[in-house]
């Protein structure tokens, strides 16, 4: 397993979510109480993209990544990804 750690400030009171893309995606969606439609809006992201990342058909793009990070860094969420080697 590969691990990629994100931070997104030195504050101690953040918020941090471990998983896969497809767990943090879910739990970042859980925890703002959204439909798959109206997150994949607030992120910028077509439903049918984040259904398929939810799922774990896909993964993000880099681009896609980034914005996922500029969300999670807007929200205080400290995210950190754990891929296997599949991934």
């Amino acid at each position: 397993r590969s691990i990629v750690r994100r931070r997104n400030s030195m504050d101690s009171s953040n918020e941090k979510i471990q998983g896969t893309y497809s767990q943090i995606i879910k739990q970042l969606r859980g925890k703002a109480f959204l439909s798959q439609e109206k997150f994949a809006s607030e992120i910028g992201f077509c439903p049918a993209t984040l259904n398929r990342w939810e799922k774990g058909t896909k993964s993000p793009s880099f681009l896609s990544k980034q914005l996922l990070q500029s969300y999670c860094d807007k929200h205080n969420i400290t995210i950190e990804i754990t891929e296997d080697d599949n991934g």
